[in-house]
């Protein structure tokens, strides 16, 4: 397995493990939209999150997050999977690579899209303290690519927009990519 396929699994694990484990949990992986059309996307993550479960209002009124994974500036700039279509967007990489992409690159990302990044876990520092250390001099990501000790922070956040696609055609989606 190449570098850039171990960050993308590291990361894709390290994002399955903080957001998508534990009940009430809806979410696909390589999610297609579009499917049989010249327009067609995937996007790496996709989510829904009702605002609860006990009601059809609670869940027409659900929202849907993207995530799309990055694990260097080459995947970045490779022109795939920047789909951008649910109400929440965020690019998921490491430190490293968003220090890389800061100045350039990600002045051109539309300024709703999040980004995360995966720092270690130091329960003595708060999240800001931690992120700005790793900002000065990111860690370089275990040898064994292990998560255990590692998460993702919000180093820029999303801002919702409104969704273009209907609620049911991405719940298609998302059932498609189950089954």
């Amino acid at each position: 397995m190449s570098n850039r396929k171990q960050i993308t699994d590291f990361l894709s694990r390290l994002l399955e493990k903080e957001k998508f484990t534990g009940i009430g949990k809806y979410w696909g992986k390589e999610v297609v939209v579009d499917y049989g059309t010249e327009d067609i996307r995937r996007i790496d993550y996709m989510e829904f999150v009702p605002v609860n479960q006990l009601s059809i209002d609670g869940i027409e009124k659900g929202i849907f997050k993207g995530y799309e994974v990055k694990s260097c500036k080459a995947d970045f700039k490779s022109g795939f999977g920047q789909n951008y279509f649910c109400e929440y967007n965020y690019l998921v990489m490491t430190m490293q690579t968003y220090k890389e992409l800061l100045h350039e690159e990600l002045n051109d990302l539309p300024h709703e899209v999040g980004v995360l990044v995966s720092i270690p876990k130091d329960a003595t520092k708060p999240n800001k303290e931690a992120m700005l250390d790793e900002f000065d001099n990111p860690t370089p990501l275990p040898e064994d690519y292990n998560i255990d000790n590692w998460r993702l922070v919000s180093i820029r956040s999303a801002i919702q927009k409104y969704r273009k696609k209907p609620m049911l055609e991405l719940m298609f989606c998302l059932l498609r990519n189950r089954c």
